[in-house]
């Protein structure tokens, strides 16, 4: 953990000699340092909450690249690599526990009929996959409801929207929410009925 603060007080330096640009989540450098420099001290302070944000910034292709570009890849790449590894020994992935935000999601829809639409979501940090189903009938209120579970990449493999159901109702356990549920979010364990 050392290693990591020193180079996130690093890459806080480096940042701070950048000006304008933009990426995703700021307006500009400035903006991203100061939110930098905020989680960097939260995060030597035991404040593992900021972990997302950092992780975030520091994925290949984000916030970190945007504005620092060239002159920090080497430095940028080590620090998500050290927030994934500590994240993996220290903290469970925010992909195993709710709120579900899919901004932390790679998502490939694996397509919809009359009964719903399915999806798999690969998360940012972690590289987990989950199996999200969705089932929504708009001509009556407070009937939508989804259940998600994490799968194997062999199993993502074999699931289509023809099979997504059943392979739901096998499973010893999942997630499930929605309008249908008052918005709230629960574990559900077997026998799992998806209707």
């Amino acid at each position: 953990m050392n290693e990591l603060i020193t180079l996130l007080k690093k890459a806080l330096e480096l940042a701070s000699q950048f000006e304008g640009g933009y990426s995703e989540r700021f307006f500009g450098a400035e903006e991203f340092t100061k939110a930098l420099g905020i989680a960097v001290n939260e995060f030597e302070n035991g404040n593992d909450s900021v972990l997302d944000d950092l992780q975030l910034w520091f994925l290949p292709t984000s916030d970190w690249d945007d504005f620092i570009k060239l002159e920090g890849l080497e430095l940028g790449q080590r620090i998500s690599n050290l927030l994934a590894e500590y994240r993996a020994n220290a903290v469970q992935c925010t992909c195993q526990r709710p709120p579900f935000h899919y901004v932390g999601y790679a998502i490939d829809k694996l397509g919809e009929n009359e009964q719903g639409e399915a999806t798999l979501e690969t998360c940012k940090y972690c590289g987990a996959i989950w199996l999200n189903y969705l089932i929504e009938e708009p001509q009556y209120s407070n009937s939508g409801r989804w259940w998600r579970m994490e799968v194997t990449q062999t199993e993502a493999a074999t699931l289509n929207i023809a099979n997504v159901r059943d392979f739901i109702e096998q499973q010893d356990s999942c997630f499930a929410g929605g309008s249908f549920y008052n918005q709230g979010v629960h574990k559900k364990a077997k026998p799992i009925c998806v209707k």
